[in-house]
């Protein structure tokens, strides 16, 4: 008998034992489906917090941000609905340590992305800036999210100015404010700002910076063609009806392009095969070239500092009044392509009028092959597809887009070289592809 009841008082205690174990699984699967999150701790003010830490202020520091971490690594994003806790605990923190540079780093992130509220992170990081001016990282911060979030060209101008007061910062913070001047029209300002960096970087034997800020100056010498020639073509376009002029050359025809700047990249791409000796182009002739930057481009091959005018004798040399279409550039045009007017929109008011803001209606070199091979690899599955279905080729491209019209075409000429009987689409200007 004393077996039977130790046997049956286990063999209840199991079974009362497993139901509450499965009752507890059931309500914590329950209550955790979709539940928000909530923090377990209450933070205090952030005026009254150094009283509660009795001195263990880096400490609670260091507690709270492994905390802060914790709780956006769950499902935080409830937590921040409201949006008015979040940067109220890396304030927290930061009263405890100022000094705590990850805070800044994270919190401001977090502030600006997630929370929504980049000024509120920019006030945070002016905290670090105040607090360690020595280091560069809350100042940079503050430059990304102005220029990024803010899109504020005199905010990021200013944030990495005070970056690059302190000694850590690296010099691409510094050059952060070369493409805000590109990026913002202020083309002269960038070309010297470029100009500046390929001369250090020589003097410091910096090959790949070098080929960077060349690069980056015929980039702009880009922008600058693309966006004057932009510019006469949104005037013709505003005065003749709403209406694309036949071609460039008819642009000028008309006077819309004339006397305006220009940055004459040869005369430039002399000058820097000059200043280093080890270019194969380093006798280059340097005709209309100031003799005062043929004296500084002896002393850059001396040892010692960039001459104080080196960039402002560069870029005047270089900067040009010309009339008629800016001439194309290497780096854009390898290909022998000129600037040309894209003739596969002309009949498109939308795309016209979107093409004029995003300066897209002038292509020129690598760049309209692009989107030649863009345009083919579209029509080309268009006219498959057509195939597939009715079990012939179209009698030409445009069947194969039915009623709504073919939406690419070649931009050189507005229209393909088509084959109905093979099917075969090709681009007159480049007939390889």
């Amino acid at each position: 008998m004393k077996a039977v009841r130790i046997l049956s008082f286990c063999l209840l205690f199991l079974a009362f034992g497993g139901m509450a174990f499965y009752l507890q699984a059931k309500h914590l699967q329950t209550i955790s489906r979709d539940r928000p999150y909530r923090d377990s701790m209450v933070l205090p003010r952030k005026e009254f917090v150094k009283y509660l830490c009795f001195g263990y202020d880096n400490f609670y520091a260091d507690f709270l941000y492994i905390r802060a971490i914790q709780a956006f690594g769950g499902p935080w994003r409830q937590f921040i609905k409201d949006g008015q806790s979040v940067p109220e605990i890396f304030e927290t923190i930061v009263e405890l340590d100022p000094r705590f540079q990850e805070v800044y780093e994270f919190g401001s992130m977090v502030i600006a992305e997630d929370a929504k509220q980049p000024r509120r992170a920019i006030e945070l990081n002016a905290i670090g800036v105040l607090a360690d001016p020595k280091r560069y990282k809350p100042a940079y911060w503050n430059a990304y999210i102005s220029w990024w979030t803010l899109k504020s060209a005199n905010e990021t101008k200013f944030w990495v100015g005070r970056a690059s007061k302190a000694p850590d910062c690296p010099d691409y913070v510094r050059r952060i404010i070369n493409h805000v001047e590109k990026e913002t029209g202020q083309y002269s300002a960038a070309m010297e700002r470029w100009i500046a960096s390929y001369l250090s970087a020589f003097k410091e034997r910096d090959a790949p910076m070098q080929q960077t800020a060349s690069a980056q100056i015929i980039d702009i010498a880009d922008h600058l063609s693309q966006d004057t020639m932009h510019k006469a073509l949104q005037k013709y376009y505003d005065e003749n009806g709403k209406k694309l002029p036949d071609s460039l050359e008819a642009l000028v025809a008309r006077g819309y392009l004339q006397d305006h700047t220009n940055f004459d990249t040869t005369k430039l791409q002399a000058i820097f095969d000059r200043i280093d000796p080890t270019s194969p182009d380093a006798q280059k002739t340097l005709a209309g070239v100031s003799a005062k930057t043929q004296q500084i481009i002896q002393q850059l091959q001396q040892p010692g500092p960039v001459p104080k005018d080196a960039v402002e004798s560069i870029a005047n040399d270089i900067t040009v009044k010309m009339s008629g279409i800016p001439p194309y550039l290497p780096s854009t045009n390898d290909l022998n392509i000129p600037y040309f007017l894209r003739k596969d929109i002309r009949d498109k008011p939308e795309e016209i009028e979107e093409g004029l803001k995003n300066k897209a209606l002038v292509m020129a070199g690598r760049e309209a092959k692009e989107q030649v091979q863009k345009a083919l690899n579209f029509t080309r599955a268009k006219v498959t597809e057509y195939k597939k279905t009715f079990k012939r080729y179209p009698l030409s491209y445009q069947e194969a887009q039915g009623a709504e019209g073919l939406s690419a075409v070649d931009p050189f000429t507005g229209k393909w070289q088509y084959n109905p009987i093979t099917g075969e689409v090709k681009s007159l200007k480049f007939p390889e592809l």
